[in-house]
């Protein structure tokens, strides 16, 4: 008990130092090659935080535990936008402006859709369906490349190219150690007392590992970086369903199973911020906010209670 409060509260420090500094770093790249903020949130820092579901994903593919790895996939996508997202809007300055990335929302959703189908028709992903989805995520990468030229960015940094990195570098791998440590200990401690794999993947784990985006988000809303935080929960939950799902289901395949209501669920989470990526801001981004997290205390009241 007392390693896992030590893990817990180790990992939490980490995450908040390693996330200003993500932050700082990804801020002064995207000025320095003179790309959106929100393409260096959906590829640098989209695929790092991510890293924590791929390496958990995979791992729990390899112990048979298929459950708790499509758990940890769509409970990572519905807490990225019903917590990560909600966080955001919430803690931001910003009341209705947004960098203009409704191109990058609609990849998301294509790329959602896609999988939720392959589940639906074919009851698990395996076999040739786990290449495809690796290879959407590189036309994925393209097309957010493509489109994540942005002409009006500085063209200098206020800081040196190779502090820049560095940053970034301990950003990443800091985010990754702390998820792991906050991880270990939560898992264990629900192991304790006897909850399911798939409540587990679905609560603990994917909660866990997605606190890189909300170190990240925290920093870079404190920042007035909202364009980041966009972008990484963006290119987060794409990395999460075609990557994370793509490389684990190369082990042992991952069935459809009783997660029907959860893949609504998680599509659901992602209409529900389609108001943020309109031309015409409808909706303050605050009560957007709100409604982001109310639903997913809903979620997770349904799904426990």
């Amino acid at each position: 008990m007392l390693f896992a409060l030590f893990y817990v509260v180790l990992g939490l420090v980490l995450l908040t130092l390693a996330g200003d500094k993500l932050v700082a770093g990804a801020a002064g790249l995207a000025a320095r090659f003179r790309v959106s903020p929100v393409f260096i949130g959906i590829v640098i820092i989209g695929f790092g935080t991510s890293l924590p579901e791929i390496l958990a994903t995979a791992s729990a593919t390899l112990q048979g535990e298929t459950a708790l790895a499509l758990g940890n996939i769509v409970g990572s996508n519905s807490a990225n936008v019903g917590l990560i997202l909600a966080v955001a809007l919430l803690l931001s300055k910003q009341t209705r402006t947004m960098p203009h990335n409704g191109k990058d929302y609609g990849l998301m959703l294509i790329a959602m859709g896609f999988v939720c189908l392959i589940l639906t028709l074919y009851g698990e992903l395996s076999g040739l369906w786990s290449y495809i989805l690796i290879f959407a995520l590189f036309i994925y990468l393209y097309l957010s490349l493509k489109m994540g030229a942005d002409v009006d960015a500085v063209s200098e940094a206020i800081e040196p190219l190779n502090w820049l990195v560095m940053y970034i570098i301990f950003g990443l791998i800091g985010l990754v150690l702390g998820a792991q440590f906050l991880v270990s200990g939560a898992t264990d401690l629900a192991t304790l007392l006897g909850v399911p794999a798939k409540i587990i993947g679905i609560t603990m784990v994917a909660i866990g590992t997605s606190l890189p985006e909300l170190a990240a988000t925290v920093a870079a809303v404190r920042k007035g970086q909202l364009g980041l935080t966009v972008g990484n929960i963006l290119g987060s939950n794409v990395f999460n369903i075609l990557g994370a799902a793509g490389v684990a289901s190369l082990f042992a395949p991952l069935p459809f199973g009783t997660f029907k209501l959860d893949l609504i669920w998680m599509l659901a989470f992602s209409l529900l911020a389609l108001p943020l990526f309109l031309t015409k801001r409808i909706l303050p981004l605050k009560f957007l906010g709100f409604i982001l997290g109310f639903a997913y205390v809903i979620y997770i009241y349904q799904l426990v209670g």
